[in-house]
């Protein structure tokens, strides 16, 4: 199996989905004033190449997906931390670039995909200090400042949408790394330090920065402002497992019931990102038969 997916699992593939999310001079300085550093055209960028991956991925099934890190170069390799993220962006950010919650095809994101993305993260989290592809002491020599901040936190996404207490704690703790850092070369401080009781507690701060108020833009932004904002996204997600130990816009498509507690989320939210009933119901059909629609086949 492992040896079918290494014709297409390839270090250029890696590079390619990169440049797709991040599509920058690894040196030079970023402009993050008239940049939207979301990508939304990353979803048109990667789909022909992105599509068949995870069409094959989908076919596999998860008890018998081979270890991710045998795709990739060793981790004292120049090129393993490019490689790494071009992988993890395949696994992460593909599929939600390409599998919609108003099909089926949406159950893959978070209940297939994203395991395999979690494992892939936890390998190279577990790395000796001077391996890890997201320290910025082991990148500084090979990219700016302006680079490494998107870099890492493209890296940590899967941490947050990993719906577990102990992946949440995980993730802030890789947030205040960011954070120090960028703190330290900038010699700026991060304003959102002084409000991290509210951020740590308010569960509806999520859907509101991600639909309602959007990444920072204009004339003032840099590439620090952007990372606070960003770091603030990543932590905001933190206060909705604590409150609830899951994710309630995911219930849906997990084929999952909403206690009444995450009903009153879903309806003050105006059911963000969850599943249609129509949807959900095929999900549960497929669930209780042991089966997956297969990818695009909804």
């Amino acid at each position: 199996m492992a040896a079918d997916l290494k014709h297409i699992l390839t270090a250029e593939l890696f590079h390619f989905m990169v440049d797709c999310r991040i599509p920058f001079s690894k040196t030079e300085p970023i402009d993050f004033v008239s940049r939207n550093f979301m990508s939304p055209d990353f979803k048109d960028k990667c789909q022909e190449r992105a599509w068949p991956v995870l069409l094959a991925l989908s076919r596999i099934g998860l008890e018998n997906m081979p270890d991710m890190m045998d795709f990739l170069p060793p981790p004292t390799d120049p090129d393993f931390p490019i490689q790494c993220l071009g992988l993890q962006l395949i696994l992460d950010q593909a599929p939600r670039a390409l599998c919609t919650t108003a099909s089926t095809d949406g159950r893959y994101v978070n209940s297939y995909f994203d395991l395999i993305a979690q494992r892939l993260v936890g390998t190279w989290l577990a790395l000796p200090a001077a391996q890890r592809p997201d320290s910025w002491a082991n990148r500084k020599g090979s990219m700016s400042l302006d680079y490494w901040i998107l870099l890492r936190l493209w890296q940590g996404a899967p941490l947050v949408h990993n719906g577990t207490v102990e992946s949440q704690e995980r993730a802030v703790a890789f947030s205040e790394e960011t954070r120090v850092v960028v703190e330290q070369m900038t010699g700026q401080r991060d304003p959102n330090r002084a409000d991290r009781d509210t951020i740590f507690s308010d569960i509806y701060a999520f859907p509101r920065m991600l639909r309602d108020k959007g990444a920072p833009v204009g004339e003032r932004v840099t590439a620090a402002t952007w990372c606070w904002w960003m770091l603030k996204l990543m932590d905001v997600h933190k206060p909705i497992i604590d409150r609830f130990g899951r994710y309630p816009y995911q219930n849906a498509i997990k084929g999952l019931e909403s206690t009444e507690k995450e009903k009153e989320w879903i309806e003050k939210t105006d059911h963000f990102a969850e599943a249609p009933p129509d949807v959900a119901k095929k999900v549960k059909e497929d669930i209780a038969q042991g089966r997956w629609t297969p990818l695009g086949g909804s």
